[in-house]
């Protein structure tokens, strides 16, 4: 039998059909050299700023908006992040279309920071940087983070440095329904602030795709640049049909990397790891630490012992070490730290603005005090640097290191 349609009812097959098969298109397409894989933006009902949720000292700084706090991260987007891994992701919100960028993991048990650098092409000049995590600096110009944001010209350049346990990133709204953005990355020992601190390694970079609850994961290379486009894929491109990462189980109890050790509570205890050290804000540990892994001091906290680690030693504004510190890394002291004791240190020494050391130091690297800051006792290192209104109550010895 014969069937006739009209044309209204071909019409409407053929409409069908191409829906259909633009339904199984990706709206957008991320390409890394002979790959291309799909990219659909996640979506909900917070503006960006609110889905990334930056918290840092806001009644002490002046920066992105955020949240009240002191872990200079992404608070918004815990669910997402992993142990020293970069993602990326496109967001759609009630404003509009965001880039959004979170390196690390807050608070990962295995995540000892790290150093990136992006270089950004093709963000549209009516777009913003909503979020800019580090970015913030003291209503009086004196405290400024140390991340470095170029972003008035195309290119946006972008340097991130961030120690374990915390997060850095940005969220750029305003992407527009046909973006062409290209990101040349720089990871690790290739990121421009890699000397400034001892940082951890990023061993992963991840884009995400589609429902937030269920998200794909598609690993990326480190070392390639990536393009973000409207999709389908070009055609000399092969698609991904599959995500191509596996379930991440870095943060399992049977992992063999040692694990972080944070300290939120008053104790009499030592602490013995081969893991980094956290002591939260406040929080005073009336013993020895002795970690493999970096050891960090928040605002306000205390160690009433000596310090030991493979890697580096960060003090907060106004944190103490009340004793001896040996460290394999760098150590630095922010605004107002102490450290009543000898330091020997195989990186650099900082002293931060109105910080002290109260003994000798020893550098395999360069020494720098800061305004206010003072060394009570000799100093050794490649180089020394005194600022006018700092202090050296020693000799001073440089070496070849």
């Amino acid at each position: 039998m014969l069937q006739v349609l009209g044309a209204g009812t071909v019409g409407g097959l053929l409409l069908g059909r191409l829906e259909a098969q633009e339904a199984d298109e990706p709206p957008f397409v991320l390409v890394q050299g002979d790959r291309c894989v799909p990219v659909e933006p996640l979506e909900g009902d917070e503006p960006v700023a609110e889905l990334y949720d930056y918290t840092y000292p806001t009644d002490r700084f002046e920066g992105s908006p955020g949240s009240d706090g002191t872990t200079y991260s992404s608070e918004g987007t815990t669910d997402l992040q992993r142990d020293r891994t970069s993602i990326l992701f496109l967001y759609d919100g009630p404003e509009g279309r965001s880039l959004v960028v979170v390196h690390g993991h807050l608070d990962g048990e295995e995540d000892e920071g790290g150093a990136v650098s992006f270089v950004i092409h093709g963000l549209p000049d009516d777009g913003e940087w909503v979020v800019r995590d580090d970015d913030y600096r003291s209503p009086d110009g004196e405290v400024e983070a140390d991340d470095r944001w170029d972003v008035d010209d195309d290119p946006h350049v972008v340097d991130w440095g961030y120690v374990g346990g915390r997060t850095d990133g940005g969220a750029f709204r305003g992407l527009g329904p046909d973006p062409e953005v290209r990101i040349d990355p720089a990871f690790n020992e290739e990121a421009a602030r890699w000397d400034d601190r001892s940082f951890g390694r990023i061993e992963r970079w991840e884009v995400l795709s589609g429902d937030r609850a269920d998200v794909d994961r598609y690993e990326l290379d480190l070392d390639e640049p990536v393009s973000i486009l409207p999709g389908p894929c070009p055609d000399d491109r092969a698609a991904a049909d599959e995500p191509e990462t596996p379930d991440d189980d870095r943060d399992s109890p049977d992992s063999e990397e040692p694990a972080r050790v944070v300290v939120d509570a008053d104790t009499d205890d030592n602490v013995e790891t081969d893991g980094g050290v956290r002591v939260r804000e406040g929080v005073e540990l009336d013993g020895n630490v002795e970690a493999g892994g970096l050891v960090e001091l928040e605002p306000g906290a205390e160690i009433d012992g000596n310090v030991q680690t493979a890697s580096g030693v960060l003090l907060g504004a106004d944190a103490e070490v009340d004793g001896n510190v040996e460290a394999g890394g760098p150590v630095e002291l922010g605004e107002g730290a102490a450290i009543d004791g000898n330091v020997e240190a195989g990186g650099r020494v900082t002293v931060g603005r109105g910080a002290e050391i109260d003994g000798n130091v020893e550098s395999r690297g360069a020494v720098t005090v800061g305004p206010d800051g003072e060394i009570d006792g000799n100093v050794t290192g490649t180089s020394v640097t005194v600022d006018d209104a700092g202090e050296v109550d020693g000799s001073i010895t440089t070496t070849d290191g």
